[in-house]
């Protein structure tokens, strides 16, 4: 093993190691503020279903809609 080939090595084993330790970081301590949006809800919420036309709704525009920070080209049917 040439000198150059043994330095490759050791970085690609170095870039991997950091990664893996990144992502193990990432997905065990990540902040609060990663999990929420800013209103609150967690990101992986499921849509709801809408009572009177069974359509489906993020339920980031319904908190929105009722906080008063609804755009006027968005539609919520009563």
């Amino acid at each position: 093993m040439t000198s150059g080939q043994l330095q490759l090595s050791v970085f690609s084993i170095l870039v991997g190691a950091v990664t893996i330790g990144t992502l193990i970081f990432a997905f065990t301590a990540t902040p609060n503020y990663l999990n929420q949006s800013r209103h609150g809800v967690p990101h992986l919420m499921p849509q709801v279903k809408h009572p009177q036309t069974g359509e489906p709704l993020e339920i980031d525009m319904l908190i929105r809609h009722y906080k008063g920070e609804l755009d006027n080209q968005s539609s919520i049917y009563y």
